[in-house]
């Protein structure tokens, strides 16, 4: 959730944001304002983190916790395993860059498997520069790296 604050933190700045969540750490964690801790290290850790932001950003979030089978589209979401979640070799792509490349925009890329400084997903991830390549505009004004998915 950091990073998609950070990435729109020019139109949240000194703004209230309403979170909702099914994780009851979470939630317990911002009514305490951010005090409470978690007896989880890596979620004690984000949290702080977010808060730092939130704070250094003038934003204040508002979380609500809701159980999960209550929100079952997120709940939906969240348990999606992609099968065609790989990525070339690094050494491969790299042959291949130097003979075709450098290239642009990896056009079918995820955040954990980025090869160009700019990528698209079929979600919105962090650092995305568009979601759904085929939906992108011209395509010529780079050298495109496509490596789709199998079922495509």
């Amino acid at each position: 959730m950091l990073e998609l604050l950070r990435s729109h933190v020019s139109s949240i700045r000194g703004k209230c944001i309403l979170v909702f969540t099914d994780n009851q750490n979470v939630a317990r964690y911002f009514a305490a304002g951010g005090c409470s801790g978690s007896k989880t290290h890596r979620l004690h850790i984000e949290l702080l983190a977010m808060c730092w932001f939130c704070v250094a950003a003038g934003v204040r979030l508002a979380v609500q916790w809701i159980p999960g089978e209550e929100n079952d589209k997120a709940y939906y979401l969240s348990k999606i395993i992609d099968m065609d979640d790989w990525k070339l070799h690094p050494r491969l792509f790299a042959v291949l860059d130097a003979r075709w490349g450098p290239h642009s925009v990896d056009r079918f890329a995820t955040h954990t498997h980025i090869v160009c400084p700019r990528f698209n997903n079929w979600f919105w991830c962090p650092d995305t520069g568009g979601i759904d390549a085929f939906s992108q505009s011209d395509w010529s004004v780079c050298n495109n790296w496509c490596n789709p998915p199998f079922r495509l």
